[in-house]
């Protein structure tokens, strides 16, 4: 039975380095959340097809997909995307371009591909400007976002940010041709010649053997062309900024119980108060049930070895819970769970306390 919720859309951020199941579990809080009576959406930026795989699916593309599920109360339902960024940015240009010659002026920049698929933060920002778009067409109560593994976390919601920070960068600005100047390519090029007087002859001919003849020149259009679109997405970016300071939105990671997880957790919980931001719900994945080692083989080093396993797993578990308030335990599993029933049989027993 559904929960009284505000009208506003809640979105969890499931965040963890790779290989601790947070794909998987991304998928089973979505279940959870659906068979709840929620309708609910999980969406997965990264471009592997795990969560493909843990729904059952062939693949995911870049439209919402519904994903069938026994027994689901009325008005509920589980759809799941993958967020395709040079499809996200193509709508970008759309909606922020004031003509479709603007728009093809930028897609037709033989730089655009690099730009809009390659350049750090790209990524990010489109994922967060995706899911704003999401929320503000009020079709679900409750979207995942199974965020791109990572080392360090944070970086999913601080890339955005330093994306912007990038085209505000004064040497970057030095590119952007003076409105004076009449015809594009001459602008570009009257203030790359600008640039190029700030180095030597000997460096521009490097430059242009790495890079090829008219590099410059088009970096410099597509500068100028981006720069004209920057306070449509710093507007926008503003947004994303509130929806990660909502009160209806919840950040989860998935570790696993090991020294390094808890330095990542307390580094990300750390990070995430400027952002305004609190670490609502830790999973701690892969926990050996306690084993004791009562062989009267003092030899047997395969029983050793596990029973000084599960103690030290058991004492770091022991660590968290008394450090945060929300911490659910997943035990070991000798296989992976990718059939939708079973999938959501375990989600029953895994989250039955969590609403």
């Amino acid at each position: 039975m559904k929960n009284n919720l505000s009208h506003s859309t809640r979105v969890f951020f499931v965040c963890g380095t790779g290989g601790v199941g947070k794909t998987t579990l991304s998928a089973l809080i979505a279940i959870h959340y659906a068979t709840l009576g929620y309708k609910t959406l999980v969406m997965t930026v990264d471009p592997a097809k795990r969560l493909a795989n843990a729904l059952g699916l062939e693949s995911l593309s870049h439209t919402p997909q519904q994903i069938q599920l026994r027994d689901l109360p009325k008005g509920s339902f589980l759809e799941a995307l993958w967020l395709d960024v040079k499809n996200t940015f193509d709508d970008t240009l759309t909606e922020f371009s004031k003509s479709a010659h603007e728009k093809r002026k930028i897609t037709q920049n033989r730089l655009y591909k690099i730009l809009s698929t390659m350049m750090a933060g790209t990524h990010e920002y489109m994922a967060m400007k995706r899911l704003e778009g999401l929320c503000h067409s009020q079709l679900y109560d409750v979207i995942i976002v199974d965020t791109p593994p990572s080392h360090n976390s944070i970086d999913f919601f601080t890339a955005p940010a330093r994306l912007i920070k990038f085209f505000n960068n004064s040497f970057l600005k030095s590119f952007i041709p003076k409105k004076s100047q009449s015809g594009l390519k001459a602008r570009a090029l009257s203030q790359v010649g600008q640039w190029f007087n700030t180095v030597t002859q000997k460096g521009v001919h490097a430059l242009e053997v790495l890079t090829g003849k008219g590099f410059v020149t088009e970096l410099a259009k597509m500068i100028a062309l981006i720069s004209e679109l920057l306070p449509e997405i710093e507007e926008s970016y503003k947004r994303i900024e509130q929806r990660l300071h909502d009160k209806n939105t919840q950040y989860w990671m998935i570790v696993t119980p090991t020294e390094e997880s808890l330095h990542d957790i307390h580094d990300f919980a750390k990070h995430l108060k400027p952002l305004g931001g609190s670490l609502h719900h830790i999973i701690v994945n892969r926990v050996f049930p306690a084993v004791e080692n009562q062989s009267p083989h003092p030899h047997n080093c395969l029983l050793k070895f596990y029973a000084d396993l599960s103690q030290s797993q058991e004492k770091r578990v022991q660590i968290l819970k008394r450090s945060y308030k929300n911490v659910t335990i997943i035990p070991a599993q000798s296989q992976n769970v990718y059939h939708t029933e079973n999938l959501q049989l375990w989600a029953k027993s895994l989250f039955k306390n969590i609403s």
